[in-house]
């Protein structure tokens, strides 16, 4: 079976972000067999890989990618029972809806979010005091230095805030996975389903009242502050932000820091700082990567002279 191995593929079309220049080559693959054709290629031709999913969370440069990407499309998907084994470039919001039509507890959180499975896992994506770490049950895993799969269960996993072993290790991709979702008597009472098409409902209606979605971004530019240490050093220095630490649910959010530092609405080029939520940078018409890299280090910057913290990336830099 051969793939198609394309040249010079703009890549701005397949991120969320609508920026990112070419990849010197471009493949997407389907199956394993698929997949270790483009892995031999790259080994054969000396390329570097990356592998691209649903392209949110991602910043690429405007001069692209000088390697093979390699978009994961692989979207089977079954139920059995409270289990689910998909493959990972199913959609989030598939799975919102299939476990929400089955009675199924545990992804309510993810409504909203555009990203694929593969990417919430090697992210450990969350919202709303949830997270998809929550209800992974194993992960299989391609080797990409081998081709070979390996699986990991729950713990191997190493999870943490927006962290994994597949994040920390980029040699492993993920390729399927199985949640367990919550089931039981609970779970199949009259009116539960309308209970959890509810909180889908009022999770939407947050986004689109809380969140920036007139205009292309990647979602959230920084991580939040959960390091017990970093807090204590601000709600000391700054003893207003000990006062909101319940209504944040014992973080200190990255978007009030930018905030603070009266970042909102700052724009250069086309990429603008949201002023509705200041931890999203906006593609406000013809965007470059440069110039959001640029606001970037100005938030950095900004909230290291202000709060003497330096803020983490959960996006993902490409190609610079």
């Amino acid at each position: 079976m051969c793939i198609d191995i394309k040249k010079n593929v703009i890549l701005s079309s397949y991120t969320t972000f609508k920026i990112g220049g070419p990849a010197k080559y471009f493949c997407e693959v389907k199956t394993l067999d698929e997949l270790n054709r483009g892995l031999d290629f790259a080994k054969k031709n000396g390329l570097e890989i990356f592998i691209l999913g649903g392209g949110s969370n991602l910043l690429i440069s405007d001069q692209g990618f000088d390697g093979l990407v390699i978009k994961v499309s692989g979207f089977k998907f079954k139920v059995s029972g409270n289990i689910i084994e998909a493959e990972t470039g199913v959609p989030l919001g598939k799975i919102v809806i299939e476990t929400m039509n089955r009675n199924l507890a545990g992804m309510e959180w993810a409504a909203g979010i555009p990203g694929t499975l593969g990417g919430a896992i090697r992210g450990n994506a969350g919202a709303f005091n949830g997270s998809i770490s929550d209800i992974v049950k194993s992960v299989s895993a391609v080797d990409l230095k081998t081709g070979s799969i390996k699986k990991f269960n729950n713990s191997k996993c190493l999870f943490a805030y927006r962290e994994s072993v597949f994040k920390k290790r980029n040699n492993f991709l993920v390729w399927s996975v199985k949640l367990s979702l919550k089931n039981g008597p609970a779970c199949r009472q009259a009116g539960n389903k309308k209970a959890l098409k509810e909180k889908v409902k009022e999770i939407m209606q947050y986004r689109q009242s809380c969140h920036p979605l007139d205009y292309p971004s990647f979602g959230s530019t920084f991580k939040n502050i959960y390091d017990m240490k970093i807090i204590k050093k601000i709600t000391e220095k700054f003893p207003d932000t000990k006062e909101n630490m319940e209504k944040w649910g014992g973080k200190i959010p990255a978007a009030y820091l930018i905030d603070q530092c009266g970042l909102k609405g700052k724009t250069i080029g086309d990429i603008m700082i949201s002023s509705k939520q200041p931890n999203f940078l906006l593609n406000i018409k013809n965007g470059k990567a440069k110039d959001a890299l640029a606001l970037i280090n100005i938030i950095k910057k900004s909230v290291m002279e202000k709060f003497g913290i330096i803020l983490e990336l959960e996006a993902q830099l490409v190609g610079f």
